[in-house]
């Protein structure tokens, strides 16, 4: 649960904040105690004590943090406030209390897509976590940046713009089925959620995108239709609300409709065949400027 000999011995300073109904714990010093962490990265001391003394907040956490690719002071943090967490609602209460400068609190979009597409399996917790940063606007941006460099590093050309080395190696660990999948999952359930919106896809002309973003596109759809489901006028409600705003944007609604026509209804992946009566309603949601063929 996160809690360690450090919390128990600090109890009388600190407070029990383990038992149910207590208040989270602050991480005392955790931006300091990153620093000391990634300070040592490329170095050859080796400082028993001070691994000690990340014990509390940061406990085995900063050398995982690497192999994920995390190797700023906020990313490390972040990493191990999620990490230690009890729950997703602790979890992002364990971010905010990081008290990190405006700038690096968006640091928490690469995270969050790096971790959840490095799950064997698909784990919510990180959208649910995510649900919650996404009430401040500037990390809603920052997990739709996040999308578009995924999207520009599996080769879509966006607005013009040149792939950077980042996108490149982010592009290639999209190429893998499960690390696309879960992230593809992880977002549909943003949109489905109300978080973040369908036109996130606006840079994409759907019809003409390539293999590995056509893989993603339609994990992507197949969990949005999934999160719809429902009975009669809530199911309704449901696709309006998700697949409505693609109205918006002519060319996205052109594009979507055509996915779910022709891709969608063949669709392999574990589920999509008993997904015909939602995505139906998909496709009349955005019917009134599909494009034709």
């Amino acid at each position: 649960m996160g809690m360690g000999l450090d919390d128990v011995e600090g109890a009388e300073t600190h407070g029990k904040w383990w038992p149910v109904g207590a208040s989270v714990p602050v991480y005392r010093e955790a931006i300091e105690r990153a620093k000391n962490v990634t300070g040592r990265r490329d170095g050859d001391q080796e400082d028993a004590t001070d691994d000690e003394d990340m014990d509390f907040v940061l406990p085995d956490y900063p050398k995982k943090a690497r192999a994920q690719g995390f190797s700023t002071t906020a990313q490390v943090a972040i990493f191990a406030a999620l990490m230690s967490a009890n729950d997703y609602e602790h979890g992002y209460q364990q971010y905010t209390n990081l008290k990190l400068k405006k700038d690096e609190q968006l640091e928490i979009a690469r995270v969050l897509v790096q971790c959840v597409g490095s799950e064997a399996q698909y784990n919510e917790y990180y959208a649910l976590v995510g649900r919650q940063a996404c009430a401040n606007s500037r990390v809603r941006f920052a997990l739709q940046d996040r999308l578009w460099r995924m999207f520009r590093g599996l080769g879509e050309s966006l607005f013009g713009e040149e792939v950077e080395d980042e996108e490149t190696v982010d592009g290639e660990r999209m190429k893998g089925e499960r690390r696309a999948s879960n992230v593809a999952r992880f977002y549909a359930s943003l949109v489905a959620d109300g978080a973040l919106s369908i036109n996130n896809l606006k840079p994409l002309e759907l019809p003409e995108v390539n293999r590995w973003t056509s893989l993603f596109v339609e994990g992507f759809m197949v969990s949005l239709l999934q999160k719809c489901k429902g009975k009669g006028l809530e199911e309704d409600a449901n696709v309006e609300r998700v697949f409505g705003p693609a109205r918006e944007l002519p060319s996205l609604a052109a594009g979507t409709h055509w996915f779910l026509r022709k891709k969608l209804c063949k669709s392999k992946l574990v589920g999509a065949r008993r997904l015909d009566r939602v995505r139906e309603k998909a496709q009349a949601a955005v019917q009134a400027v599909a494009m034709d063929g």
